[in-house]
Parts: C-alpha cells; structure tokens; sequence
C-alpha cells in the first residue's frame, strides 16, 4: 500500500493533476480492498477469541485443581500439612 501511495504522487506529480481522477479511483479500490482483508481478519479473531475464551475458563479450573493437589502432597511430604491455612488470605 505504501508503494502505491508513492506511485500515486508520482502520477499525479508527472500528469500535472490530470490523472488525479483515475489516480483517486485507484486509491479508493485499493484501500477498499485492503479494508475488506482486515475486517475478515478481525472477524476470523473474534471468532477465535470466542472459541478459545471458555476452554481457558476450564484450563483455570484444571489448574487449580493441580495447585490445591501439590500443595496437599508438599504439605503432606515437608510437614507443613499440619499448618493451618485457613487464616491466610489471598492477596
């Protein structure tokens, strides 16, 4: 696109203006198409996003799971399992 920004100066630079008319018709193609290609883009992410938003929800609950195993098993094997956790607070 920026190569065609400089070919379009350069045309309406030599034609005096003359060309200015098939040169914005160009113009407006151009970025029309380019337009078309990031919407498509931007709609193929969505999508995405929306397919992968709920199994990351999972994945979250999957590791949490693992977390509260470890810390069982590494309470359980330094004897810190007799601790009580409850007065923690998160954050």
């Amino acid at each position: 696109l920026v190569g065609k920004l400089i070919t379009w100066v350069l045309e309406a630079v030599f034609t005096l203006g003359f060309g200015t008319p098939v040169i914005v018709a160009q113009a407006v193609t151009a970025i029309s198409k380019w337009a078309t290609r990031i919407g498509e883009l931007i709609q193929k992410l969505i999508k995405t996003i929306k397919k992968v938003s709920p199994l990351l929800g999972k994945l979250v609950e999957i590791f949490t799971k693992i977390m509260k195993v470890v810390g069982k098993l590494v309470g359980k094997v330094t004897g810190l399992d007799v601790i009580s956790t409850k007065s923690i607070k998160p954050g």
